[in-house]
């Protein structure tokens, strides 16, 4: 309902570096959340540019060099199973149907009501150039947190396009945080699952 500026990237390089600075904290993962363009979640899966409240890519790629250059790794926030109605690139095909051919729900966040994406259409948005080939090259982290992937259970879609069983959709989870791994170098989601292990570096 109204815009709340929590911090800016040149705010968040401040703390960071008073954390190793003043603190003499020598080792963090440092990750970002509420970067993306409308502020935490937000009109997923369209995340770039960067929050102009917040700095924009200039202000987010000084913050990630600078922290980076105390040791710390740099990381972001962000999210494949939730899609929003509102986002630039919302399209019903990427959606989870249930066995009547209605859109599957998720909760209802900062952005209003989302919608679940396929994991096997997520693992497609993620590797858009507009996502995390682009985030890469622009602000460069070390280490990536895709939120629920690892905190849902698994789910079923019943769309004829992209149909998935329990096992699929761990199946497509799965290649959606080695591709984030591969990508970034170290990778991280919400909670935790036994399937996530192998996959993952932290939950």
């Amino acid at each position: 309902e109204k815009l709340h500026l929590g911090y800016t990237f040149e705010e968040a390089a401040k703390v960071a570096e008073h954390l190793r600075n003043e603190v003499g904290v020598d080792k963090a993962m440092y990750v970002l959340a509420g970067w993306i363009r409308r502020g935490y979640d937000n009109q997923h899966p369209d995340i770039l540019p960067p929050a102009p409240e917040c700095g924009g890519s200039d202000g987010l790629a000084d913050c990630a060099k600078r922290v980076q250059a105390l040791g710390y790794l740099f990381g972001l926030h962000d999210n494949y199973q939730d899609m929003y109605k509102d986002a630039p690139s919302w399209d019903e095909s990427y959606i989870m149907k249930n066995p009547d051919g209605s859109l599957v729900q998720g909760g209802e966040w900062t952005g209003g009501l989302a919608y679940l994406t396929c994991s096997k259409r997520a693992l497609e948005l993620a590797q858009r150039d507009q996502n995390l080939p682009s985030v890469k090259r622009l602000f460069g982290p070390n280490i990536y947190f895709i939120d629920t992937t690892f905190a849902a259970p698994p789910y079923e879609c019943f769309d004829p396009y992209h149909p998935l069983s329990l096992n699929d959709d761990i199946y497509w989870k799965r290649r959606l945080s080695e591709y984030t791994r591969r990508t970034f170098g170290l990778f991280g989601s919400e909670e935790g699952q036994e399937w996530a292990v192998p996959c993952a570096d932290y939950f």
